[in-house]
């Protein structure tokens, strides 16, 4: 094999090999939105379990 033969695959695993980390990168991306969408919904209805009408007093009123 001669050396740009060589480069040339080289140059094309690494290729690949970047394009499966960034697949890989873009799946952990998508599950980090869904964990957040998640935390965002459980927030919102911790909010109207303990903050329903009076705001910061309620909470307060709690304690």
């Amino acid at each position: 094999m001669d050396e740009a033969s060589a480069i040339s695959e080289r140059s094309a695993t690494d290729a690949q090999e970047a394009f499966v980390f960034f697949q890989e990168q873009t799946a952990s991306m998508q599950e980090l939105s869904t964990s957040v969408q998640d935390l965002t919904h459980v927030a919102d209805s911790m909010q109207a379990v303990f903050l329903p009408r009076g705001g910061a007093h309620s909470l307060v009123c709690l304690f």
